[in-house]
């Protein structure tokens, strides 16, 4: 059953790319929790990404705005599965928006290059040791 969630997001007031480069270098390193921010301003959506074992779960929670009362926050999608059908998959997308010419002026922001070639090295580990097993 194919999900989607679309919206258009800021540049302010969170470095979101940079959030999500290393919330998937936290997830690969075995830590168990993180968040990526996400504004578009008033509203304001939460990536909750957690793992247990080898399955990753993402709920994704929308704010009415930046005040973020949990009371107020509305999951708006969620997902688990495997890490190679969640974190793969952002990888790739990641790895296609590190190649835009124009990202910096877009975003105002530059592009997390530093974590993206470590997270680079962790998903060709991760990938070649799943080919072994």
């Amino acid at each position: 059953m194919e999900q989607q969630l679309l919206f258009i997001a800021s540049s302010i007031p969170y470095n979101s790319f940079f959030e999500l480069v290393d919330a998937l270098i936290v997830l690969i390193n075995g830590y168990s929790e993180t968040i990526v921010r996400w504004n578009t301003e008033p509203i304001e959506y939460e990536f909750n990404l957690s793992r247990n074992n080898d399955e990753i779960t993402l709920e994704v929670v929308r704010f009415p705005d930046s005040r973020k009362i949990q009371s107020q926050g509305e999951v708006v999608f969620r997902i688990n599965d495997s890490y190679k059908l969640i974190v793969l998959p952002f990888w790739r997308a990641l790895r296609q928006m590190e190649f835009c010419d124009n990202f910096e002026e877009q975003w105002g922001r530059t592009w997390p290059k530093r974590e993206m070639t470590l997270l680079n090295k962790l998903i060709e580990r991760f990938k070649r040791c799943s080919n072994e097993a």
